[in-house]
């Protein structure tokens, strides 16, 4: 059964990747809003002395269209972190 979840997973996240996942409710690369939050979550976590959001950055690297153990961040190296397509879903 999970290796069936899995397929799909990936294969939304290879439409994501490619613009051809369109979402529903959820955070597209093409929209406005995600726009500012990815651009306003980059800005903060660049400041120094800022300690980039694990949540957020997951967020983003799931929009970007990347699966499974992605770092979009230093913070976590190291450890194992599972991006998943279903994380920009509200």
């Amino acid at each position: 059964m999970f290796n069936a979840y899995a397929h799909v997973l990936e294969n939304i996240a290879g439409l994501t990747e490619a613009g051809g996942f369109l979402g529903v409710c959820s955070l597209t690369p093409q929209m406005p809003a995600y726009q500012a939050y990815e651009e306003a979550v980059l800005y903060v976590q660049g400041k120094r002395f800022q300690d980039p959001s694990v949540i957020n950055s997951s967020i983003i690297s799931a929009v970007q269209g990347h699966y499974g153990d992605y770092h979009l961040t230093e913070k976590n190296k190291g450890s194992r972190l599972w991006i998943s397509p279903l994380m920009p879903l509200y």
